[in-house]
């Protein structure tokens, strides 16, 4: 039983720095402030730890999470704009972002998984 945890954990620590330098990547040039960086952390904490639960940790799953990732991303940039501090990406545009892409969820099939909670995320299971 240890060793299993043992092993989720060092898989979800993987996964969360592949997840955390496409953060990095698709942020630049502008800046994060620090409610938002614990925000994003969050959210890649919780999508890794749910793609190692669900045995969904290969290559192109971790391709499928890095490009809702950099959507996401791109969500916040836009959000940051509309919000008028387009140089750096704030607490509010993470909130309205996700908002935004939940609404957009409920009325179609669209999903970002693994980051959204297993209610949106259902939709997007890889057949058996």
């Amino acid at each position: 039983m240890k060793n299993s945890r043992i092993a989720l954990n060092s898989a979800s620590n993987t996964l969360q720095n592949k997840l955390s330098k496409i953060v990095t990547e698709s942020v630049s040039p502008l800046s994060v402030n620090a409610q938002c960086r614990l925000a994003l952390r969050a959210l890649i904490t919780e999508a890794s730890n749910r793609m190692v639960l669900e045995e969904r940790a290969a290559d192109d799953d971790v391709a499928l999470a890095s490009a809702n990732l950099k959507r996401f991303i791109h969500e916040m940039k836009v959000e940051s704009v509309f919000l008028g501090h387009a140089e750096e990406l704030k607490y509010d545009s993470f909130r309205a972002a996700r908002e935004r892409m939940e609404r957009h969820a409920i009325v179609t099939s669209f999903t970002l998984w693994p980051f959204w909670p297993s209610a949106f995320a259902a939709g997007n299971k890889r057949p058996s």
